[in-house]
């Protein structure tokens, strides 16, 4: 019988990960294309609608247990897509941090010394997220990864901090009240 592609993907895949995950896109293209938005995205996140029509398959591992990896590995239809993807991500990246910036502001009353500090801290984590969401591209290409303790450690601690910081900010401020 005839190899399809989720097995030639299956076959090249290192099988020793402690998650891991194939997306394909192409089954999805003719759907996704007829669908109509449900919601109109904003003026910053418009580009994301080119994504699907780029993205040929998605690729997640995570590996926790040995090695401490976490990767996405975006294959894009042909090198101008990757290309493209590429630019998109970036944009949208940008966006995010323009956007947390503005709302880590907004939490910040008058002149209080503490909200300030709060203000620089989140805006210190959110680069340190977005900085290590900005993709590489390989060929057709766009590889995220994180490698080591270290940063596996520094994104899951980044993660729950900034979970944890608009909670203590409103228990912050009803204690004020």
């Amino acid at each position: 019988s005839e190899v399809g592609p989720m097995q030639k993907l299956l076959a090249k895949a290192d099988p020793t990960p402690d998650a891991f995950a194939i997306l394909s896109m192409k089954p999805a293209l003719p759907f996704l294309k007829n669908v109509p938005p449900l919601a109109s995205l904003p003026k910053s996140l418009a580009a994301a609608r080119r994504v699907p029509g780029l993205l040929d398959t998605a690729i997640a591992r995570v590996n926790l247990t040995r090695n401490d990896e976490i990767s996405l590995v975006l294959h894009a239809r042909d090198k101008a897509a990757a290309k493209e993807l590429h630019e998109v991500i970036e944009e949208l990246l940008v966006g995010a941090a323009e956007a947390m910036d503005r709302e880590i502001e907004k939490k910040v009353r008058g002149n209080d010394p503490i909200d300030k500090a709060g203000a620089l801290y989140a805006k210190r984590l959110n680069r340190l997220i977005i900085d290590a969401l900005h993709p590489t591209r390989v060929e057709n290409r766009l590889e995220f990864a994180g490698h080591g303790r270290e940063k596996v450690q520094s994104a899951t601690i980044a993660g729950l901090i900034s979970l944890l910081l608009p909670a203590i900010q409103s228990s912050r401020a009803a204690a004020q009240q």
